[in-house]
């Protein structure tokens, strides 16, 4: 079963994943991606976060997947 690691992205600054995760395929990588995206997003800890990406690597660290999402809040108030 080959292993994936998923680099955390933060606005630009790149956490490395040291450990990776085992996986049949490609697919379930990216699907716990996509779920580790949506908890991080909605974690009130990053209220400032804007900009999220996991790039999946394979066990050569090469990437092969990526999942992000942009962020965007306007208030009334600042909204032009």
């Amino acid at each position: 079963m080959p292993r994936f690691y998923l680099d955390v992205v933060e606005d630009g600054v790149c956490m490395a994943d040291k450990e990776g995760m085992m996986a049949e395929q490609l697919d379930e990588a990216e699907v716990e991606a996509s779920f580790a995206v949506a908890e991080i997003m909605t974690d009130p800890r990053f209220t400032q976060l804007r900009d999220l990406e996991i790039v999946i690597r394979d066990e050569q660290r090469s990437p092969v997947s990526r999942v992000s999402l942009s962020l965007r809040r306007a208030r009334r108030d600042k909204m032009h």
